[in-house]
């Protein structure tokens, strides 16, 4: 950006604009670390039941029958095997960003929670 000193009296003004491929991706968690970079790294994820890889029907003269089996992907078989529920994270999208960013972004949502949080009371 231009200098401070050199843009007394200015403002600037933030124009907003989307990507053509910008989408909303729905997410319920999110994993946070950081890079080599000493970047913060926010990767947001979808938890859901896992589904099954297939489900097979048999073909009947009036159409489709019953489901008769469903085939779990091996991974997700495996835990259920051992008397766990598989529950599988599909991660959206990652975003990183400078710490000094990072932060100012955590405070801004934290008071826009705050406020909501407030207004539902």
């Amino acid at each position: 950006m231009a200098n401070e000193g050199s843009a007394k009296g200015q403002k600037i003004v933030f124009l907003h604009s989307w990507a053509e491929d910008y989408r909303l991706l729905p997410a319920n968690g999110v994993w946070v670390g950081t890079t080599p970079r000493d970047e913060v790294r926010i990767d947001f994820f979808l938890e859901t039941h896992v589904v099954p890889d297939q489900v097979i029907h048999p073909l009947t003269g009036a159409g489709l029958g019953e489901e008769e089996e469903r085939i779990l992907a091996q991974d997700a078989q495996e835990i259920r095997d051992k008397g766990n529920i598989p529950v599988r994270r599909i991660f959206q999208v990652g975003v990183t960003m400078p710490i000094k960013q990072a932060l100012s972004a955590a405070n801004f949502i934290k008071e826009k929670i705050e406020t909501r949080a407030k207004e539902e009371k």
